[in-house]
């Protein structure tokens, strides 16, 4: 449990750098496909374990805490003051008989040799140890908590779906907008009662896209089909796959503000990048595109939406 602690706040301490790079680069370059690159590499360097150990001024050694806080501090030792007075004379008896001489300790030696040893210091409640293993219990909980919060919102989610229904319409009119942009394969397009954000919901082959029907039925069929394509581009960029990453991080680093300002940079730039991709690839004017988006801000200024996790 040390090594991970250890491991998770080197890892903590390394991107902050890097997320302060990654900004910089970002605000100058004005490239929105690479600051969502570099980002998403922070979050990637942040949830991984080094491949390679650099020595890092930053770092934490545990071990090297914990021999500096344990090493042993000199004993005091006590000067007697010597005696002026002529030390006492032991008494000798010379057993009749023997030549052998018996020399009997005085009572001062006997006080000194039976006196108790000093008591040694207590030990100390904290220590690094300690203060790291406190660290990690509150990590823990902090985690199991967004874990099972995340988890809760999804299973919420997934079981309002089951009130979805499938346009026929969108279906087709997706399908003809992926092929015109040279897709084989395209998420399904389900409507479900509610104010919120159309939004791609699953992983992989099976994230369907989940479009509100209030605001289909408000939106004509070019500004439906500028929506579509929004979510397209969403779909064929992977970001549904970029919302588990986020997760992720969330979850093992839910105190790290470089995890909040990571998603919300990744968020900007994909929205940067599938917009420009709508405007390329839209038949539409982009005055069109526009007022789908309005329209859409409009229906959710009605109720303030809350996304599910790893909803793109």
């Amino acid at each position: 449990m040390t090594w991970l602690i250890t491991c998770a706040l080197n890892n903590a301490l390394i991107v902050i750098p890097l997320a302060a790079i990654a900004w910089m680069l970002t605000r100058r370059c004005q490239r929105p496909a690479l600051a969502h690159l570099i980002w998403a590499a922070v979050l990637v360097k942040l949830i991984t374990p080094a491949i390679i150990t650099i020595p890092l001024p930053w770092q934490i050694d545990p071990q090297r805490i914990l021999a500096q806080w344990q090493r042993p501090t000199p004993a005091a030792v006590e000067i007697m003051p010597t005696s002026v007075a002529a030390p006492q004379r032991e008494n000798i008896q010379r057993p009749t008989g023997q030549g052998a001489v018996i020399r009997k300790p005085s009572p001062t030696a006997r006080k000194t040799a039976a006196a108790p040893n000093p008591p040694s210091a207590s030990t100390p409640w904290l220590t690094p140890l300690s203060i790291l293993r406190g660290v990690g219990l509150v990590w823990l909980l902090g985690a199991a908590c967004f874990a099972i919060r995340s988890l809760y919102l999804a299973w919420r989610f997934n079981r309002s779906l089951r009130q979805a229904r499938s346009d026929e319409f969108l279906n087709i009119r997706m399908g003809r907008i992926a092929q015109a942009a040279g897709f084989t394969n395209w998420p399904e397009v389900v409507l479900l009662d509610g104010i919120f954000s159309p939004m791609l919901w699953g992983m992989g082959r099976r994230a369907r896209l989940v479009f509100p029907a209030e605001l289909a039925a408000r939106l004509d069929r070019a500004a439906s089909d500028t929506l579509l394509l929004h979510e397209l581009a969403h779909y064929s960029r992977g970001d549904h796959w970029v919302r588990m990453l986020e997760l992720a991080a969330t979850v093992l680093f839910w105190w790290h503000p470089v995890v909040w300002l990571a998603r919300k940079e990744i968020e900007a730039a994909e929205e940067e990048c599938c917009d420009a991709w709508v405007i390329e690839r839209q038949n539409s004017p982009r005055r069109t595109y526009a007022e789908a988006l309005l329209a859409t801000i409009d229906f959710l200024n009605e109720q303030s939406p809350a996304l599910p996790p790893v909803a793109s």
